[in-house]
């Protein structure tokens, strides 16, 4: 794989080659406090993959969830990270926007990755697949 990055001349000197570059994965953040209306997510379909920054285990509202669920059934990868500083993801309660309802519906937790490091990581992860199940390995790890 390094020889077609990289060719060396009768003199040793090293040249590299460019390879065409690949389209941007185009991931949004949503903060959940900026989030008034589900249709603020609903409108916008120019990403490919969505990172919400929900509450502290990762919960969301249930006009957040409805829009969520909307964002799925498209077939969109969509990441629950938390906006607290330290912690992580844990699908404990039953509630409309609870952790667990999300990953039932086809979410990746983000365990305790920020939604800036779970946006990068799903950026990268979506260049290989788009299966949430594939996806949540990668969070896993």
């Amino acid at each position: 794989m390094a020889d077609d990055l990289i060719d060396f001349d009768n003199d040793l000197r090293i040249h590299g080659r460019t390879r065409p570059a690949r389209r941007l994965i185009h991931v949004h953040v949503l903060q959940r406090e900026t989030i008034n209306s589900s249709s603020l997510i609903l409108r916008d379909g120019s990403f490919q993959g969505l990172v919400i920054s929900g509450l502290g285990l990762g919960d969301v509202t249930s006009a957040m969830f409805d829009a969520i669920q909307e964002v799925r059934s498209r077939g969109i990868p969509v990441v629950i990270s938390t906006r607290v500083p330290t912690g992580r993801i844990f699908p404990l309660s039953a509630s409309k926007g609870s952790a667990l309802n999300l990953k039932q519906i086809g979410c990746v937790l983000a365990d305790n990755l920020n939604p800036q490091k779970a946006r990068i990581l799903l950026m990268l992860a979506l260049t290989v697949t788009d299966d949430a199940g594939a996806l949540q390995q990668y969070f896993d790890r």
